[in-house]
């Protein structure tokens, strides 16, 4: 069996043809998986600055409650000495 010149060539086209598509989908499928890494890599930031926000919140919390019961203390302790120098 002889292949023709255009034959060849027409095989050698589409060959170049469908491996062209194929190193297209390729490239598509690399470029899609880098963006599904470097989303996953931001959503992982996102949610280790929302856990040093609620780290936060909880010692601002915490530090507002002690303020609260210094004050607290404060005023019991100067209501006693009021107390105490009223009776004396």
């Amino acid at each position: 069996m002889n292949i023709s010149d255009d034959e060849l060539l027409s095989i050698i086209d589409d060959a170049t043809v469908a491996l062209g598509q194929i190193l297209l989908r390729h490239r598509e499928l690399s470029e899609n998986l880098l963006d599904t890494q470097q989303t996953q890599r931001g959503m992982e930031r996102i949610d280790a600055l929302r856990k040093q926000i609620e780290d936060e919140k909880e010692r601002l919390s915490s530090i507002r409650h002690a303020q609260q019961r210094k004050r607290e203390l404060d005023r019991i302790r100067k209501a006693h000495e009021r107390e105490a120098n009223e009776h004396n």
